[in-house]
Protein backbone atom coordinates (compact mmCIF):
# COMPACT_ATOMS: atom_id res chain seq x y z
CA UNK A 1 0.00 0.00 0.00
CA UNK A 2 2.58 2.07 0.56
CA UNK A 3 3.94 1.82 -2.65
CA UNK A 4 1.64 2.65 -4.23
CA UNK A 5 0.57 6.13 -2.34
CA UNK A 6 4.69 6.78 -3.44
CA UNK A 7 4.07 5.89 -7.18
CA UNK A 8 0.91 7.76 -6.83
CA UNK A 9 2.74 10.82 -5.82
CA UNK A 10 5.90 11.04 -7.50
CA UNK A 11 3.18 9.83 -11.09
CA UNK A 12 1.21 13.72 -9.80
CA UNK A 13 4.54 15.58 -9.62
CA UNK A 14 5.56 13.94 -12.80
CA UNK A 15 2.47 14.95 -15.03
CA UNK A 16 2.97 18.30 -14.59
CA UNK A 17 3.24 20.65 -17.30
CA UNK A 18 6.85 21.30 -16.35
CA UNK A 19 8.11 17.61 -17.27
CA UNK A 20 8.80 16.52 -20.43
CA UNK A 21 9.09 12.96 -20.76
CA UNK A 22 11.95 11.06 -22.57
CA UNK A 23 10.32 10.16 -25.74
CA UNK A 24 12.22 8.72 -28.60
CA UNK A 25 11.29 10.51 -31.69
CA UNK A 26 12.93 10.17 -35.53
CA UNK A 27 11.58 9.81 -38.94
CA UNK A 28 10.17 6.25 -38.61
CA UNK A 29 10.47 5.46 -35.36
CA UNK A 30 8.29 5.96 -32.17
CA UNK A 31 8.05 4.95 -28.36
CA UNK A 32 4.79 5.91 -26.66
CA UNK A 33 4.81 5.46 -23.06
CA UNK A 34 1.62 5.43 -20.75
CA UNK A 35 0.34 5.40 -16.78
CA UNK A 36 -2.77 5.14 -15.22
CA UNK A 37 -3.27 5.20 -11.42
CA UNK A 38 -6.60 4.10 -10.14
CA UNK A 39 -8.50 4.01 -6.92
CA UNK A 40 -11.63 2.09 -6.87
CA UNK A 41 -14.84 1.08 -4.72
CA UNK A 42 -16.21 -2.29 -5.31
CA UNK A 43 -19.43 -2.98 -3.00
CA UNK A 44 -19.41 -7.00 -4.65
CA UNK A 45 -15.97 -7.82 -5.55
CA UNK A 46 -15.56 -10.67 -7.67
CA UNK A 47 -19.60 -10.62 -7.08
CA UNK A 48 -18.56 -12.66 -3.59
CA UNK A 49 -20.45 -10.62 -1.39
CA UNK A 50 -17.80 -9.17 -0.06
CA UNK A 51 -16.92 -5.19 -0.47
CA UNK A 52 -13.34 -3.52 -0.70
CA UNK A 53 -11.53 -0.68 -2.02
CA UNK A 54 -8.90 -1.38 -4.87
CA UNK A 55 -5.55 0.18 -5.42
CA UNK A 56 -4.66 0.08 -9.34
CA UNK A 57 -1.35 0.84 -11.38
CA UNK A 58 -1.27 -0.04 -15.13
CA UNK A 59 1.61 0.59 -17.11
CA UNK A 60 1.84 0.45 -20.70
CA UNK A 61 4.65 0.90 -23.82
CA UNK A 62 4.29 0.91 -27.60
CA UNK A 63 6.95 0.96 -29.83
CA UNK A 64 7.36 1.16 -33.37
CA UNK A 65 9.17 1.33 -36.47
CA UNK A 66 7.86 2.09 -40.41
CA UNK A 67 9.50 2.28 -43.72
CA UNK A 68 8.18 2.72 -47.20
CA UNK A 69 6.89 -1.08 -47.16
CA UNK A 70 7.54 -2.83 -43.77
CA UNK A 71 6.11 -2.11 -40.26
CA UNK A 72 6.93 -3.24 -36.59
CA UNK A 73 4.37 -2.47 -33.84
CA UNK A 74 5.61 -3.61 -30.16
CA UNK A 75 2.86 -3.25 -27.19
CA UNK A 76 3.17 -3.67 -23.67
CA UNK A 77 0.58 -3.64 -20.60
CA UNK A 78 1.24 -4.24 -16.66
CA UNK A 79 -1.82 -3.87 -14.77
CA UNK A 80 -1.29 -4.88 -10.86
CA UNK A 81 -4.46 -4.47 -8.47
CA UNK A 82 -4.02 -4.53 -4.82
CA UNK A 83 -6.77 -4.69 -2.23
CA UNK A 84 -7.20 -3.00 1.29
CA UNK A 85 -9.09 -5.75 3.23
CA UNK A 86 -8.81 -8.62 0.62
CA UNK A 87 -4.86 -8.88 -0.14
CA UNK A 88 -5.24 -12.71 -1.09
CA UNK A 89 -7.40 -11.17 -4.26
CA UNK A 90 -4.24 -9.12 -5.42
CA UNK A 91 -3.54 -9.64 -9.28
CA UNK A 92 -0.76 -8.76 -12.05
CA UNK A 93 -1.74 -9.05 -15.44
CA UNK A 94 0.18 -8.70 -18.35
CA UNK A 95 -0.53 -8.71 -22.06
CA UNK A 96 2.17 -8.31 -24.61
CA UNK A 97 1.42 -7.83 -28.25
CA UNK A 98 3.40 -7.39 -31.56
CA UNK A 99 2.25 -6.85 -35.23
CA UNK A 100 4.38 -6.52 -38.17
CA UNK A 101 3.49 -6.22 -42.35
CA UNK A 102 5.85 -5.92 -45.46
CA UNK A 103 4.70 -5.28 -49.20
CA UNK A 104 7.39 -7.39 -51.45
CA UNK A 105 4.66 -5.39 -54.15
CA UNK A 106 2.35 -2.85 -54.33
CA UNK A 107 -0.48 -5.74 -54.59
CA UNK A 108 0.54 -7.61 -52.29
CA UNK A 109 1.28 -7.17 -48.34
CA UNK A 110 2.07 -9.99 -45.84
CA UNK A 111 1.39 -9.55 -41.77
CA UNK A 112 1.40 -11.10 -38.98
CA UNK A 113 0.11 -10.64 -35.38
CA UNK A 114 0.71 -12.15 -32.28
CA UNK A 115 -0.27 -11.34 -28.67
CA UNK A 116 0.62 -13.30 -25.24
CA UNK A 117 -1.70 -12.50 -22.48
CA UNK A 118 -1.28 -13.77 -18.28
CA UNK A 119 -4.36 -13.44 -16.28
CA UNK A 120 -7.04 -14.33 -14.22
CA UNK A 121 -10.67 -15.64 -15.48
CA UNK A 122 -13.02 -13.85 -13.89
CA UNK A 123 -12.13 -10.15 -15.71
CA UNK A 124 -11.59 -11.37 -19.07
CA UNK A 125 -14.60 -14.45 -19.27
CA UNK A 126 -17.14 -11.45 -17.69
CA UNK A 127 -15.57 -8.67 -19.99
CA UNK A 128 -15.61 -11.36 -23.41
CA UNK A 129 -18.80 -13.68 -22.63
CA UNK A 130 -20.88 -12.39 -20.11
CA UNK A 131 -20.47 -14.99 -17.91
CA UNK A 132 -19.63 -15.11 -14.12
CA UNK A 133 -16.25 -17.80 -13.85
CA UNK A 134 -14.06 -18.82 -10.67
CA UNK A 135 -10.76 -16.68 -10.11
CA UNK A 136 -8.39 -19.23 -12.33
CA UNK A 137 -4.64 -17.81 -13.67
CA UNK A 138 -5.46 -18.00 -17.22
CA UNK A 139 -1.95 -17.72 -19.85
CA UNK A 140 -3.49 -17.41 -23.77
CA UNK A 141 -0.96 -17.08 -26.69
CA UNK A 142 -2.48 -16.39 -30.04
CA UNK A 143 -0.66 -15.91 -33.60
CA UNK A 144 -2.51 -14.66 -36.73
CA UNK A 145 -0.21 -15.09 -40.17
CA UNK A 146 -2.01 -13.67 -42.98
CA UNK A 147 -1.32 -12.19 -47.06
CA UNK A 148 -3.80 -9.25 -48.37
CA UNK A 149 -4.43 -9.09 -52.40
CA UNK A 150 -5.15 -5.64 -53.63
CA UNK A 151 -5.96 -6.14 -57.43
CA UNK A 152 -7.54 -2.92 -58.33
CA UNK A 153 -9.13 0.12 -56.88
CA UNK A 154 -12.43 -1.69 -56.15
CA UNK A 155 -11.30 -5.42 -55.01
CA UNK A 156 -8.96 -6.72 -52.42
CA UNK A 157 -8.75 -10.25 -50.36
CA UNK A 158 -7.38 -10.79 -46.86
CA UNK A 159 -6.56 -14.60 -46.19
CA UNK A 160 -5.47 -15.67 -42.67
CA UNK A 161 -5.06 -17.81 -40.11
CA UNK A 162 -5.08 -17.75 -36.74
CA UNK A 163 -3.24 -20.43 -33.56
CA UNK A 164 -4.65 -19.70 -30.16
CA UNK A 165 -3.77 -21.87 -27.14
CA UNK A 166 -4.80 -21.37 -23.35
CA UNK A 167 -4.34 -22.69 -20.54
CA UNK A 168 -5.83 -22.20 -17.00
CA UNK A 169 -4.78 -23.33 -13.23
CA UNK A 170 -7.83 -24.46 -12.00
CA UNK A 171 -8.47 -28.13 -13.08
CA UNK A 172 -12.32 -27.34 -13.72
CA UNK A 173 -11.39 -25.39 -16.47
CA UNK A 174 -10.27 -27.26 -19.80
CA UNK A 175 -6.89 -25.93 -21.82
CA UNK A 176 -7.78 -25.63 -24.99
CA UNK A 177 -6.18 -24.81 -28.82
CA UNK A 178 -7.98 -23.00 -31.75
CA UNK A 179 -7.47 -22.91 -35.56
CA UNK A 180 -8.87 -21.45 -37.97
CA UNK A 181 -8.73 -20.10 -41.11
CA UNK A 182 -10.83 -17.24 -42.97
CA UNK A 183 -11.09 -15.18 -46.44
CA UNK A 184 -12.26 -12.24 -46.75
CA UNK A 185 -13.29 -10.30 -50.06
CA UNK A 186 -14.01 -6.72 -50.05
CA UNK A 187 -15.66 -5.23 -53.51
CA UNK A 188 -16.15 -0.95 -53.74
CA UNK A 189 -19.08 -0.45 -55.96
CA UNK A 190 -18.94 3.17 -58.34
CA UNK A 191 -20.56 5.54 -55.61
CA UNK A 192 -17.48 5.00 -53.59
CA UNK A 193 -18.79 5.33 -50.70
CA UNK A 194 -19.78 1.58 -50.34
CA UNK A 195 -18.09 -1.57 -50.13
CA UNK A 196 -19.54 -5.05 -50.39
CA UNK A 197 -18.06 -7.62 -48.09
CA UNK A 198 -18.00 -11.72 -48.72
CA UNK A 199 -16.32 -13.84 -45.58
CA UNK A 200 -15.75 -17.36 -45.80
CA UNK A 201 -14.22 -19.50 -43.14
CA UNK A 202 -13.94 -22.02 -40.31
CA UNK A 203 -11.93 -23.34 -36.98
CA UNK A 204 -11.46 -26.01 -34.76
CA UNK A 205 -11.66 -25.88 -31.21
CA UNK A 206 -10.07 -28.94 -29.33
CA UNK A 207 -10.68 -28.95 -25.53
CA UNK A 208 -8.73 -30.93 -23.13
CA UNK A 209 -11.06 -32.66 -21.08
CA UNK A 210 -11.41 -35.69 -18.60
CA UNK A 211 -11.26 -38.49 -20.90
CA UNK A 212 -11.85 -38.56 -24.33
CA UNK A 213 -11.33 -34.94 -25.50
CA UNK A 214 -13.79 -32.41 -26.79
CA UNK A 215 -13.43 -31.26 -30.62
CA UNK A 216 -15.71 -28.39 -32.54
CA UNK A 217 -15.56 -27.69 -36.07
CA UNK A 218 -17.38 -24.58 -36.95
CA UNK A 219 -17.92 -22.98 -40.84
CA UNK A 220 -19.40 -19.83 -41.60
CA UNK A 221 -20.51 -18.04 -44.85
CA UNK A 222 -21.05 -14.05 -44.62
CA UNK A 223 -22.24 -11.22 -46.51
CA UNK A 224 -22.69 -7.63 -46.11
CA UNK A 225 -21.75 -4.45 -46.81
CA UNK A 226 -20.09 -1.32 -45.38
CA UNK A 227 -21.49 2.22 -46.35
CA UNK A 228 -20.56 5.76 -45.37
CA UNK A 229 -23.81 8.03 -45.84
CA UNK A 230 -21.47 10.97 -45.13
CA UNK A 231 -17.98 12.19 -43.35
CA UNK A 232 -19.43 11.25 -40.28
CA UNK A 233 -21.75 8.67 -40.68
CA UNK A 234 -20.78 4.94 -41.18
CA UNK A 235 -22.55 1.58 -41.09
CA UNK A 236 -21.30 -1.87 -41.12
CA UNK A 237 -23.55 -5.01 -41.28
CA UNK A 238 -22.53 -8.94 -42.22
CA UNK A 239 -25.00 -11.67 -41.62
CA UNK A 240 -24.73 -15.40 -42.34
CA UNK A 241 -24.88 -18.87 -41.44
CA UNK A 242 -22.79 -21.18 -39.63
CA UNK A 243 -22.67 -25.23 -39.72
CA UNK A 244 -20.97 -26.97 -36.65
CA UNK A 245 -19.58 -30.39 -35.97
CA UNK A 246 -19.55 -31.48 -32.40
CA UNK A 247 -17.40 -34.75 -30.84
CA UNK A 248 -17.56 -35.25 -27.32
CA UNK A 249 -17.55 -37.72 -24.67
CA UNK A 250 -20.74 -38.65 -22.63
CA UNK A 251 -20.85 -41.30 -19.68
CA UNK A 252 -23.40 -43.93 -20.31
CA UNK A 253 -24.64 -46.50 -17.88
CA UNK A 254 -24.89 -50.17 -19.40
CA UNK A 255 -26.16 -53.29 -17.96
CA UNK A 256 -23.03 -56.33 -17.34
CA UNK A 257 -25.85 -58.93 -15.47
CA UNK A 258 -29.42 -57.80 -14.04
CA UNK A 259 -27.96 -57.02 -10.99
CA UNK A 260 -24.47 -55.35 -12.12
CA UNK A 261 -24.34 -51.96 -14.10
CA UNK A 262 -21.49 -49.93 -14.71
CA UNK A 263 -20.40 -46.81 -16.16
CA UNK A 264 -18.69 -46.19 -19.85
CA UNK A 265 -17.68 -43.16 -22.12
CA UNK A 266 -19.27 -42.93 -25.70
CA UNK A 267 -18.43 -40.42 -28.21
CA UNK A 268 -21.00 -38.75 -29.45
CA UNK A 269 -21.25 -36.89 -32.95
CA UNK A 270 -23.66 -34.12 -33.58
CA UNK A 271 -24.08 -30.92 -35.89
CA UNK A 272 -25.85 -27.89 -35.33
CA UNK A 273 -26.61 -25.22 -37.75
CA UNK A 274 -27.13 -21.45 -36.96
CA UNK A 275 -26.84 -17.80 -37.84
CA UNK A 276 -24.25 -15.04 -37.13
CA UNK A 277 -24.15 -11.12 -37.82
CA UNK A 278 -21.63 -8.37 -37.00
CA UNK A 279 -22.72 -4.90 -37.20
CA UNK A 280 -21.56 -1.84 -36.21
CA UNK A 281 -22.94 2.29 -36.65
CA UNK A 282 -20.80 5.10 -36.17
CA UNK A 283 -21.48 8.62 -36.26
CA UNK A 284 -19.85 11.73 -35.02
CA UNK A 285 -19.60 15.68 -34.94
CA UNK A 286 -17.88 18.36 -33.31
CA UNK A 287 -19.19 17.69 -29.89
CA UNK A 288 -20.88 14.40 -30.08
CA UNK A 289 -19.72 10.99 -31.02
CA UNK A 290 -22.10 7.89 -30.59
CA UNK A 291 -21.00 3.98 -32.18
CA UNK A 292 -23.83 1.03 -31.58
CA UNK A 293 -22.98 -2.56 -31.99
CA UNK A 294 -24.48 -5.90 -32.90
CA UNK A 295 -23.30 -9.42 -32.75
CA UNK A 296 -23.97 -13.08 -32.63
CA UNK A 297 -21.04 -15.14 -32.72
CA UNK A 298 -19.30 -18.97 -31.64
CA UNK A 299 -16.47 -18.82 -29.40
CA UNK A 300 -14.15 -21.14 -27.17
CA UNK A 301 -14.72 -21.07 -23.50
CA UNK A 302 -14.06 -21.98 -19.96
CA UNK A 303 -16.59 -24.85 -19.72
CA UNK A 304 -14.86 -27.38 -22.10
CA UNK A 305 -17.43 -26.28 -25.58
CA UNK A 306 -18.09 -23.59 -27.52
CA UNK A 307 -20.49 -21.24 -26.70
CA UNK A 308 -23.04 -18.93 -29.10
CA UNK A 309 -22.48 -15.44 -28.20
CA UNK A 310 -24.93 -12.34 -28.51
CA UNK A 311 -23.79 -8.59 -27.47
CA UNK A 312 -25.42 -5.76 -27.92
CA UNK A 313 -23.25 -2.56 -27.00
CA UNK A 314 -23.66 1.31 -27.33
CA UNK A 315 -21.98 4.63 -26.41
CA UNK A 316 -21.87 7.71 -26.58
CA UNK A 317 -19.23 10.97 -25.75
CA UNK A 318 -19.67 15.04 -25.42
CA UNK A 319 -17.53 17.56 -25.06
CA UNK A 320 -18.62 20.27 -22.93
CA UNK A 321 -15.03 22.13 -24.04
CA UNK A 322 -11.74 21.15 -24.90
CA UNK A 323 -10.84 19.61 -21.66
CA UNK A 324 -13.88 18.78 -20.35
CA UNK A 325 -16.04 15.20 -21.56
CA UNK A 326 -18.67 13.11 -20.73
CA UNK A 327 -19.48 9.66 -21.62
CA UNK A 328 -22.26 6.79 -21.01
CA UNK A 329 -21.95 3.14 -22.91
CA UNK A 330 -24.11 0.30 -21.85
CA UNK A 331 -24.39 -2.94 -22.81
CA UNK A 332 -26.27 -5.92 -23.00
CA UNK A 333 -24.18 -9.81 -23.35
CA UNK A 334 -25.91 -13.54 -23.79
CA UNK A 335 -23.88 -16.44 -24.13
CA UNK A 336 -24.90 -19.94 -24.05
CA UNK A 337 -23.94 -23.39 -24.99
CA UNK A 338 -25.26 -26.13 -26.66
CA UNK A 339 -25.21 -28.61 -23.42
CA UNK A 340 -22.75 -30.76 -25.34
CA UNK A 341 -20.52 -30.91 -21.91
CA UNK A 342 -22.36 -28.66 -19.52
CA UNK A 343 -25.37 -26.18 -19.36
CA UNK A 344 -24.94 -22.52 -19.42
CA UNK A 345 -27.33 -19.35 -19.79
CA UNK A 346 -26.27 -16.37 -19.02
CA UNK A 347 -27.00 -12.90 -19.56
CA UNK A 348 -25.69 -9.51 -18.11
CA UNK A 349 -26.63 -5.62 -18.59
CA UNK A 350 -24.01 -3.37 -18.03
CA UNK A 351 -24.02 0.43 -17.86
CA UNK A 352 -20.50 2.64 -17.46
CA UNK A 353 -20.46 6.68 -17.33
CA UNK A 354 -17.56 8.83 -16.09
CA UNK A 355 -16.33 12.76 -16.82
CA UNK A 356 -13.21 13.49 -17.79
CA UNK A 357 -10.64 16.25 -17.59
CA UNK A 358 -7.70 17.33 -19.21
CA UNK A 359 -4.85 18.51 -16.76
CA UNK A 360 -2.37 18.78 -18.93
CA UNK A 361 -1.37 18.05 -22.71
CA UNK A 362 -0.22 14.59 -21.47
CA UNK A 363 -2.21 13.87 -18.31
CA UNK A 364 -6.22 13.46 -17.42
CA UNK A 365 -8.63 13.21 -14.28
CA UNK A 366 -11.19 10.96 -14.31
CA UNK A 367 -14.27 10.26 -12.27
CA UNK A 368 -16.61 7.43 -13.55
CA UNK A 369 -19.35 4.80 -12.10
CA UNK A 370 -20.24 1.39 -13.63
CA UNK A 371 -23.32 -0.72 -12.64
CA UNK A 372 -23.44 -4.94 -14.01
CA UNK A 373 -25.80 -7.38 -13.53
CA UNK A 374 -26.13 -10.66 -14.30
CA UNK A 375 -28.62 -13.68 -14.19
CA UNK A 376 -28.38 -17.42 -14.98
CA UNK A 377 -31.18 -18.20 -16.72
CA UNK A 378 -30.92 -21.92 -15.68
CA UNK A 379 -31.61 -21.69 -12.22
CA UNK A 380 -32.63 -17.40 -12.35
CA UNK A 381 -30.01 -16.71 -9.65
CA UNK A 382 -28.76 -12.88 -10.39
CA UNK A 383 -26.41 -10.56 -8.66
CA UNK A 384 -25.16 -7.38 -9.23
CA UNK A 385 -22.81 -4.57 -8.45
CA UNK A 386 -21.58 -1.26 -8.09
CA UNK A 387 -18.40 0.21 -8.79
CA UNK A 388 -17.27 4.25 -8.07
CA UNK A 389 -13.22 4.92 -9.78
CA UNK A 390 -11.36 8.08 -9.54
CA UNK A 391 -8.33 7.84 -11.85
CA UNK A 392 -5.39 9.88 -12.96
CA UNK A 393 -4.02 8.94 -16.99
CA UNK A 394 -0.77 10.12 -18.93
CA UNK A 395 0.41 9.01 -21.83
CA UNK A 396 2.51 10.68 -25.02
CA UNK A 397 1.12 9.86 -28.02
CA UNK A 398 4.26 9.62 -30.34
CA UNK A 399 2.99 10.17 -34.44
CA UNK A 400 5.40 8.53 -36.76
CA UNK A 401 6.76 11.25 -38.87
Amino acid sequence: MRFLCWVLGAFCCLSGAQWTPVVVSAAEYRMAPGLRVRETYDDNLFLKSIDDFEHRIAGSLEMGARSERAELTIKGNWDVSEYQRHDELDTVDQIYQVSGSIAPSPTVELHVSGAYVDDYTFTSTLEETGLVADRSKRRSATVKPGMTWVWDLRDRAELSYTFGQTKYDLASYPDYEVHGLDLLWSHGLTNERTDMLFQLGGNRADYETAGEDTQQRTYHVLAGMDHRFTETLEVRLTTGIRYSESQFPRVEVFMVTPNFFMPRVKTVKEDKTGWLADGILRWHDERFSISAAINRDVIPSIYGENITRDRVYCSLLYRWSERLHWRISTGYNRSETDGYVTDIKQQTYSVDTGLGYQLTEHAGLGLGYSYLWTENRINNDSDDRNRIFLELTTEWPNSLE
